[in-house]
């Protein structure tokens, strides 16, 4: 018979559940079942059954309904039923009962509800927390082998750049030295050193360049309006003419 009762009184919480608002008559009609499952002074309901029925039963909105409606009840008991005494006193305790503890086990589920969704919350900003943390583990070990290279380059770069220096002093020491002597000196013999000599330094200076361009990978953009192959094709150009003449003058010379 208990048995009968708890699936009678389940089967009267999930109607409840479903309306939205009761009117006196609807009330009323709710209270006479309640009326009839707890005038069995044996039945006691189940708080464990009530715990499951709230958890997978009903919906979190339909949990509050319920309450609400339970409290509707029992203000039109309150208002209308013996005014509190005989039987019906013990019945409306035992609703308010039940009011309670579906309130409770509302409560309860809400706040557990809640934690879920806190707990997803923090899981994802921690997912998101550790992506972005990785990313920016590779942006900085990026930057620090970008850094590692560009002192690399930039050592290489002031190397050349001496050696530039070097060059360019050293083949106008050269200069300096073969024009010394110009008049003293055949013509040819002038032709033939400095071309030769004009040939090695431009083209170690330009080599160099290059070098330093294509460290600094710029050498796209600085070849053709700095230092063009087409000057240095042009110097070459000169110089072996020049070169020529000298050799031509010297052989002449000869006869």
């Amino acid at each position: 018979m208990a048995k009968d009762n708890t699936d009678d009184l389940l089967d009267v919480l999930q109607d409840l559940s479903n309306n939205y608002e009761l009117t006196d008559e609807s009330s009323e009609e709710f209270y006479i079942k309640l009326k009839n499952i707890y005038s069995n002074e044996d039945f006691r309901h189940s708080y464990a059954k009530l715990s499951r029925f709230a958890e997978k039963e009903i919906t979190p909105d339909a949990r509050e309904q319920l309450v609400h409606n339970l409290d509707s009840i029992l203000r039109y008991a309150d208002e209308f039923v013996g005014n509190g005494r005989g039987t019906d006193s013990d019945v409306i305790k035992k609703i308010k009962k039940l009011e309670d503890h579906l309130e409770l086990e509302s409560i309860r589920l809400s706040r557990m509800e809640q934690i879920k969704i806190i707990g997803e919350k923090v899981f994802l900003e921690k997912a998101d927390a550790e992506s972005i943390i990785k990313e920016n583990e590779g942006k900085i070990l990026k930057q620090q082998e970008e850094i590692k290279n560009m002192n690399t380059q930039m050592v290489s770069v002031l190397g050349i750049f001496a050696a530039v220096v070097v060059a360019f002093f050293g083949g106008m020491s050269y200069f300096t030295s073969a024009f010394s002597n110009i008049n003293e000196a055949p013509l040819y013999k002038t032709l033939i050193i400095t071309s030769i000599l004009g040939m090695v330094i431009c083209d170690s200076i330009y080599m160099l360049l290059n070098f330093i361009f294509i460290i600094l990978r710029q050498d796209k953009i600085h070849r053709g309006k700095v230092f063009g192959n087409w000057v240095i094709k042009l110097v070459n150009i000169v110089l072996v003419i020049m070169l020529i003449i000298g050799i031509v003058v010297w052989r002449f010379s000869q006869f």
